[in-house]
């Protein structure tokens, strides 16, 4: 496990290479540090922003195949060398606004918010300084990205994993979840969405107007206002139905060593059948 630090414009975060899925695109990273250039917004991909400078690295391949990205997401276009990173609500585009598929170069731990704030700022301030180097710390594991809130269990067959409520981005929802705990039913993989575990047992938890996205992140639990219902992401997915992308409030978020765990089983679902799912407060 190799990890980095980016530096944009003073702001520093660390972040661990995506190794196993991009071993090449990686050690071609690894090996060009350090190296700089100047971050700008993505224009066409959301809350991204790129290094407009190509990176270092040769000529290399797409690996670890993405076209959906999530928050502390860094990924990379070999075409035209170019290194991103998603720090909201993100898709990498091209000029038709077409997602595109790129490598998962890695993934930000800790917290990103001054590191959001900068990047989103980017259409504003107009190119910052950024930096890549080997991180001084290549011991501590990985933690994901930092959130604040109570602690609760999610348990689909034999895997229980804990996730952090996410009540300072949906405080509403999260409070009405809370409400509800526990809860159990069965669940099932989504019929339209991709890699999204769906609890069939019906909750109402509001109609989360203010707090709803339409993007979504692997390791991320979400309330479907107009379904009544939670799933849970767990690789690359949309919400959905027949008539398009649904909104949905994300409540809560999967610690990163478990969202690993929690796949292995909702992935065994489409040879197994259903499995119970419950939720409930941390003990």
């Amino acid at each position: 496990m190799r990890f980095i630090e980016i530096d944009l414009d003073g702001t520093v975060v660390r972040a661990k290479l995506n190794e196993e899925g991009a071993p090449k695109t990686s050690q071609a990273v690894w090996d060009a540090l350090p190296f700089e250039g100047r971050a700008v917004h993505a224009q066409l991909s959301g809350q991204m922003f790129r290094m407009l400078d190509h990176a270092p690295v040769g000529e290399l391949e797409i690996e670890g195949r993405s076209n959906h990205q999530f928050p502390g997401s860094i990924v990379f276009l070999p075409s035209i060398q170019e290194i991103a990173f998603c720090v909201g609500e993100a898709r990498f585009s091209g000029s038709a606004g077409m997602p595109m598929i790129v490598t998962e170069l890695g993934a930000i731990e800790g917290d990103m918010s001054e590191f959001t704030k900068k990047g989103d700022a980017l259409d504003a301030t107009g190119a910052k300084p950024i930096r890549f180097r080997r991180a001084t710390d290549q011991t501590t594991p990985f933690r994901g990205l930092a959130h604040k809130g109570r602690r609760i269990e999610l348990s689909l067959g034999d895997a229980t994993v804990k996730a952090t409520l996410l009540e300072d981005t949906a405080p509403k929802t999260t409070a009405a979840l809370q409400k509800k705990l526990p809860l159990e039913g069965d669940a099932t993989n989504d019929t339209w969405g991709g890699q999204i575990t769906r609890l069939r047992t019906p909750v109402d938890l509001g109609d989360g107007a203010s707090e709803v996205k339409h993007l979504f992140w692997p390791g991320y639990a979400y309330y479907v206002p107009s379904k009544k219902e939670l799933r849970v992401a767990y690789g690359e997915c949309d919400v959905r139905d027949v008539t398009g992308v649904l909104p949905a409030v994300p409540v809560a978020a999967i610690d990163a060593d478990d969202v690993a765990k929690f796949g292995t089983v909702a992935r065994a679902q489409l040879t197994e059948g259903k499995k119970r799912m419950g939720i409930r407060a941390a003990s």
